[in-house]
């Protein structure tokens, strides 16, 4: 379909909701439903860290694997293995340790696999070197990880950051032609990211189709007209059930799908990926954040059928103190095998300032291989950073949280307010898969080179980085 062929929106009614939550009296917007996210599109300055209470994750040796026997017990062991070392043990009593067990469990709920084979698939991928120790809610976790690491048979060990939320127009009447923001009679703005990212011109060639695209988020909205009855797949990892919509927090995930996958149908607006198979997998419940249902939920998406089609995961998650989630061990590792399954996982670089490639303690995170978005504000002329930056940053999206135009969780209904590396990551996840489109053999190696080829420049406060650039990617992949 030719952008000509888009622009007829200018005569079609549209359809803002505004029933029970008055308009933002900044925005003056008679009509429309604005679903402010207190998470989403904030940026908060980098303060101390914050681990979950008592935790520390290691990663064992190979000589000091855990045994099948210890894997298979998934319970909080309170007794320690007689044949650690007298050593290892020492060191763990005097920080008084409460109980450990392994970091990942051999069978979730959904494996189709026997306990057997579950196990050998374990071993494989070297799970059965992770092991997560607990100690009292007030000890110095950094302390006692360092103090770890000088022991031989570990080879690196790490407190679990808390996590939260990233805080975050085509012939649909919201697409709009240019890259200025441009304020509709009933108060809606236009796409204008998708101009800046040079998407018209790349949905002229790939739209996502046969690609999946998997958000793992806070909730979802199961009826939005934008994209709806393209969800193929519904994953509640809190219960193994099929509802997407537990909690308040249903606007998250809604926003993200509709910029990752809103149809191309001139109902409002349009994904980056208007013709990609869309997967909502709930892992976070309102102030519910638990680390291991998104490492739960990655696995998920890497062991699910279909294996014939190319997967894309968003990961909606940041540590509590905006920082790159790839900081804590078990979803890193877990990261790290969903892409050596040949999916490409991109990952919010987190809404605070500084290094997206250092943690809370200023170690450096160790590379997964991922696709780390940060985000940008909106300007007339420029580009600005304002998210985690630095080297690790693999592309910058625009996510600016005046700006971001999405889905709101009403079936017909849309938001001004997104932004954040929440709505970064999902517009270069649709780039990805309009990529995987063209060429499904891609590595997530070359989709990293092709991105971070963009010339598009941004601002940034440690320097060096571009901002996605749609039009560039596909002929990086394939010449027009």
């Amino acid at each position: 379909m030719l952008v000509i062929d888009w622009i007829r929106c200018q005569s079609k009614e549209m359809k803002y909701n505004n029933t029970d939550n008055p308009p933002d009296p900044k925005d003056r917007v008679p009509r429309l439903k604005e679903i402010e996210d207190s998470k989403s599109g904030r940026f908060p300055t980098r303060t101390s860290p914050q681990w979950v209470p008592g935790l520390v994750e290691v990663e064992l040796s190979e000589s000091s694997r855990l045994t099948d026997e210890e894997v298979l017990d998934q319970r909080e062991n309170r007794e320690l293995p007689k044949r650690w070392s007298w050593e290892l043990s020492d060191r763990l009593r005097k920080y008084h340790i409460v109980s450990w067990e392994p970091s990942f469990p051999v069978i979730h709920p959904w494996s189709r696999e026997s306990r057997e084979q579950a196990v050998k698939t374990y071993k494989a991928l070297g799970r059965d070197r992770f092991l997560t120790l607990r100690f009292p809610d007030d000890a110095d976790v950094s302390a006692i990880a360092r103090e770890l690491e000088s022991l031989p048979e570990v080879v690196s060990a790490e407190p679990v950051a808390e996590l939260a939320p990233p805080s975050a127009t085509i012939n649909d009447p919201l697409f709009g032609t240019g890259d200025q923001i441009i304020r509709s009679l009933a108060g809606l703005e236009n796409q204008w990211y998708a101009a800046r990212c040079r998407l018209p011109e790349a949905l002229g060639r790939a739209t996502g189709k046969d690609v999946i695209i998997a958000d793992i988020d806070w909730g979802f909205s199961e009826n939005h007209l934008d994209y709806a009855a393209f969800i193929e797949k519904k994953k509640n990892i809190f219960n193994n059930s099929g509802s997407i919509s537990e909690g308040n927090s249903s606007h998250h995930g809604t926003a993200v799908l509709g910029l990752a996958g809103a149809r191309l149908d001139g109902a409002g607006m349009v994904g980056f990926a208007p013709e990609s198979t869309l997967w909502a997998i709930q892992a976070g419940r309102d102030e519910i954040v638990r680390h291991k249902n998104w490492a739960a939920a990655l696995d998920f998406v890497r062991t699910e059928p279909p294996t014939t089609k190319r997967k894309v995961i968003i990961l909606e998650i940041q540590t509590k103190t905006g920082g790159n989630v790839e900081a804590v061990k078990t979803i890193r590792k877990a990261i790290i095998d969903a892409i050596a399954s040949n999916i490409v996982v991109c990952v919010p670089a987190g809404n605070s300032t500084g290094d997206a490639g250092l943690n809370d303690n200023n170690r450096e995170i160790p590379f997964t291989g991922s696709v780390l978005v940060g985000a940008t504000s909106f300007g007339e002329t420029e580009n600005v950073v304002c998210s985690k930056d630095g080297r690790s940053i693999v592309v910058y999206a625009p996510g600016d949280k005046d700006h971001d135009v999405t889905c709101s969780t009403d079936s017909d209904s849309y938001r001004n307010r997104f932004g954040g590396t929440s709505g970064a990551v999902a517009k270069v996840a649709g780039a990805v898969a309009l990529m995987l489109e063209l060429d499904p053999s891609l590595t997530t190696t070359r989709i990293r080179e092709i991105l971070a080829h963009s010339q598009i420049p941004v601002v940034s406060t440690l320097g060096g980085g571009s901002l996605l650039d749609c039009a560039d990617a596909l002929n990086q992949v394939s010449p027009a």
